[in-house]
C-alpha cells in the first residue's frame, strides 16, 4: 500500500463518499485548489504535517467513537478491551496511525497488548502487600526500595512476570511500529511511537 493509498484509506474512513471536500475542509486546505484530490491521485506529495493532522483528526473519531460505545457488563471482555482502547490516549493514537498506514493488523495487536498490560497492572495493584521484616529487606535490596512485599509471594511474582511479559509485547510492538514509520520513504512521521 502506497502513502497515496493509506491517505486514499484515511479519508474515506474519515469522511465516507465525501470525502475529499470534507477532509480539504477539515486539514484548513483549499477546497477550489484540488489539493486534497492532488495528493489522493499521487500529483502532490502529502507533507508530514498533513500525516498529523490526520492522526489527530482519527485521534478525534475515535473519542466521539467512545462516548457511543455503550456501557456494558464489566465482565464483557471485548467491550471492556473497545472501551479500553478508546480511552487509551498512546494506544488510540499509535492504533489510528497504523490504521492508516495500512498496516490495522498491528494496531489491533498493539491495543490488545496495551489492553493486557493495563489488566496485568491492575492485578499487581490489588495484591495485597505487607511491610518487610529485616531479614526480607536484606536478601532483596528491590523489595527493601519499596518497603513491602506480597502477602503471597507466589501470586506476586507470578503477576510481576505477567505484567513484565506484557510490557515486553508493548514494546515489541510499538519497535515495529517505530520500524515501519522510519521506512517510509514520503516523509510519514505522524507515528507517536
Amino acid at each position: 500500500m502506497t502513502p497515496t493509498d493509506r491517505f486514499r484509506a484515511c479519508g474515506e474512513a474519515l469522511f465516507g463518499s465525501t470525502w475529499q471536500t470534507e477532509l480539504a475542509r477539515a486539514l484548513d486546505l483549499s477546497v477550489e485548489g484540488g489539493i486534497v484530490r492532488k495528493m489522493a491521485s499521487g500529483r502532490a506529495s502529502i507533507a508530514p504535517h498533513t500525516w498529523r493532522k490526520l492522526a489527530a483528526l482519527m485521534r478525534q473519531r475515535g473519542m466521539a467513537l467512545q462516548t457511543m460505545v455503550p456501557m456494558a457488563d464489566p465482565q464483557d471482555e471485548a467491550a471492556e478491551q473497545i472501551r479500553h482502547l478508546l480511552m487509551d490516549p498512546r494506544a488510540e493514537i499509535v492504533a489510528a496511525c497504523l490504521t492508516g498506514m495500512g498496516h490495522t493488523r498491528l494496531g489491533f495487536d498493539l491495543a490488545q497488548a496495551d489492553y493486557a498490560l493495563a489488566v496485568a497492572r491492575n492485578r499487581l495493584a490489588e495484591l495485597e502487600m505487607r511491610p518487610l521484616t529485616e531479614d526480607e529487606a536484606a536478601e532483596n535490596p528491590f523489595m527493601a526500595a519499596l518497603g513491602q512485599t506480597y502477602v503471597d509471594k507466589d501470586a506476586g511474582h507470578a503477576a510481576e512476570r505477567e505484567r513484565a511479559a506484557a510490557q515486553s509485547r508493548v514494546n515489541e510492538l510499538l519497535r515495529e511500529a517505530r520500524a515501519i514509520a522510519d521506512s517510509l520513504d514520503h516523509g510519514y512521521d505522524g507515528a507517536p511511537c
